[in-house]
């Protein structure tokens, strides 16, 4: 008769684990990602029970083969330790009997510093500088961090409802710090997302902030150019730009044309003029005697400051004005 007895074959070989990077080994001080290597890499191979479930029986069919395969990631194990820190690990029999080892000894420790660590630098973390999607993925990897230690997922919990009211708790604070930490120009969106009735996810928040941004950044690509071009269009021409289509000639335009207005015109007008003076600028760069330069016009001499004092009866004209009844002997004179 042929034997019914089920067969276990070996599924786990030295090659089907990657050799971790030295820069990746277990020092003591580097837990937390050590392990997340290990259970992945132990995750690809379907072999996970060996560090979470207890080893079979010893007259189980089934223990050969895993005895085999948990040699085959003990000795994984110690090659991925530093001496120092893989010392201790050589007397154990299982790799469980390791892992909880490690875990009890290096995880325990390092929670409550690392997190208090990783809190302290959330609570820190502000947009500054920085764009909305760089600021939101710094804190996102912070959390990821932070959940490795408090490993919200296997607190003990009464029913699904309280673990779903926990995980809005935490969700919710971080929307606050997600909030808080940006910059001014987000004050107006920031309170709109808190004045809704329900308050959106993490990561509509993320994306609501986010168009905000992309939208003030299109908006002020627009006004810039619309800026550029009012003063382009309301820039005065230079000399050297100008034209003239009636003389046909450059350096001036129609408006300051002397054949068109006359130059007597035109020279008053664009240098502001004297109320009944005829004003000019002299163009050979010469000043005569008899005359006077003020505000870059060349004046005649009656025209500029007083040139010569009042005579005699000049004065006495004036204090018979301003002093009728003083007499001479004012004192005026």
């Amino acid at each position: 008769m042929s034997d019914n007895k089920p067969v276990f074959v070996q599924t786990l070989n030295h090659t089907d684990l990657l050799e971790l990077d030295p820069s990746k080994h277990f020092n003591g001080t580097n837990y937390l990602q050590w392990a997340q290597f290990v259970r992945i890499i132990l995750k690809g191979c379907d072999k996970l029970n060996h560090i979470e479930e207890n080893p079979p029986n010893k007259d189980d069919p089934y223990f050969k083969v895993w005895d085999i395969e948990d040699s085959i990631i003990i000795t994984w194990f110690w090659n991925s330790m530093t001496p120092e820190s893989g010392h201790n690990c050589f007397y154990f029999s299982t790799a469980k009997e390791i892992w909880e080892y490690l875990r009890q000894t290096y995880f325990i420790e390092q929670n409550i510093l690392t997190s208090y660590e990783l809190e302290n630098r959330i609570l820190k973390t502000k947009q500054r500088a920085l764009s909305v999607t760089a600021y939101y993925m710094s804190l996102k990897g912070l959390w990821a961090e932070l959940d490795q230690y408090y490993d919200y997922q296997n607190f003990k919990m009464g029913c699904n409802e309280e673990s779903a009211t926990l995980t809005q708790f935490v969700e919710r604070s971080r929307i606050f710090k997600f909030l808080s930490g940006l910059n001014f120009e987000f004050d107006q969106i920031r309170v709109e997302i808190l004045s809704k009735d329900k308050l959106p996810s993490l990561l509509e928040v993320f994306k609501i902030v986010r168009g905000e941004e992309s939208l003030a950044r299109v908006l002020g690509s627009a006004k810039s150019s619309c800026e550029e071009i009012r003063v382009l269009s309301t820039a005065k021409p230079s000399r050297e730009d100008s034209w003239c289509g009636h003389c046909r000639k450059s350096n001036h335009n129609i408006d300051s044309c002397f054949k068109v207005h006359g130059k007597e015109k035109v020279l008053g007008r664009h240098n502001g003029g004297f109320k009944g003076v005829s004003s000019k600028r002299r163009t050979d760069g010469m000043v005569k005697d008899s005359e006077v330069v003020k505000d870059g016009m060349v004046l005649p001499q009656g025209e500029g400051e007083f040139s010569k004092p009042l005579s005699k009866e000049e004065l006495e004209r004036l204090q018979a004005v301003f002093y009728p009844n003083s007499g001479k002997n004012s004192g005026f004179l």
